[in-house]
């Protein structure tokens, strides 16, 4: 299973990722809590094939709690450029 973190605060974010999309989750009665809710933002995100969820806001009432946030994906990073190769039938001076 894909790990995924959950950052509620605002964070420093990789410099290296794309935004999939809203993911929401929703516990009832005895899963009406943040465990629940931040377990299925988890789930969810696991499922977009993500790896972080940012912007999490958790509302909690009495019998109901629910959850959003946005699903990133970190993207591999870009590989160096290959220095620059003299060509081979290139004469000097």
């Amino acid at each position: 299973p894909v790990s995924v973190t959950i950052r509620v605060e605002e964070p420093t974010l990789p410099s290296n990722f794309e935004e999939v999309g809203i993911v929401q989750a929703i516990g009832h009665g005895d899963e009406a809590d943040m465990p629940h809710v931040i377990e299925g933002l988890r789930q969810k995100a696991a499922s977009l094939g993500c790896d972080t969820v940012i912007r999490v806001k958790v509302d909690q009432g009495v019998t109901i709690a629910s959850g959003t946030g946005v699903a990133i994906r970190t993207l591999a990073a870009s590989p160096a450029p290959a220095p620059a190769q003299p060509s081979s039938g290139a004469s000097t001076p």
